[in-house]
């Protein structure tokens, strides 16, 4: 399915892979993942190993990627626990992101270098993450934020769409203008966006 995989890479049985991915020498891919179109995987990319813990009832679930996503050098992506860790489309994770398990990164998110992501996450929709952040368990980075490097998100931390956090613990320190700008969002957009947030915080209370 024209896809280039280079003869060190070791794909195992029961991966699926679809169109147009590049997978470089030494990556690493189990079984029960689910590879898309156009991805492109750098070195020693290890996709689906050993997560940090079993629940006592986990489902067989999958590593599900979707489309045009980059992968750099030494990306790790953990297996499931209980639910799908889900890639969606035209992310960017550079050298040495940690992904745990059962994690949810959405469209067009951007982690730098040495990101950790831990386990039951969910990043939306152009969250935009920089070097060594380290984001807690059962975490939910909304859409159009970002986190300036360092910073570090807590368990009782709240990250709200398009705003900007920063220190240990993660503190609000503006609104994230500048991106919006660039993505061209509109104000019905922006909205949804707020609703869906004060929902789910609401949940979370």
């Amino acid at each position: 399915m024209n896809n280039i995989i280079h003869n060190t890479a070791i794909i195992e049985d029961w991966v699926i892979i679809w169109k147009n991915n590049y997978i470089w020498p030494f990556c690493y891919i189990k079984s029960w993942t689910i590879i898309w179109n156009n991805n492109r995987f750098e070195w020693y990319c290890s996709i689906w190993t050993t997560p940090e813990y079993y629940w006592k009832n986990y489902k067989e679930t999958n590593v599900i990627i979707w489309n045009n996503n980059i992968f750099r050098e030494f990306v790790i992506i953990t297996n499931w626990t209980n639910i799908n860790t889900i890639i969606k489309n035209n992310i960017i994770l550079l050298n040495k992101t940690y992904i745990a398990h059962d994690s949810f990164i959405d469209d067009n998110v951007t982690c730098s270098c040495n990101v950790s992501i831990a386990w039951f996450v969910s990043i939306m929709k152009w969250a935009n993450i920089w070097m060594c952040v380290n984001i807690h368990q059962n975490c939910i980075v909304w859409a159009y934020s970002m986190l300036w490097m360092w910073t570090i998100v807590t368990k009782k931390s709240i990250i709200e769409p398009w705003k900007i956090y920063v220190w240990n613990p993660a503190k609000y320190l503006k609104d994230n203008i500048i991106w919006l700008a660039k993505s061209e969002i509109d104000k019905n957009t922006l909205l949804k966006y707020e609703k869906e947030f004060y929902v789910k915080l609401k949940v979370i209370k």
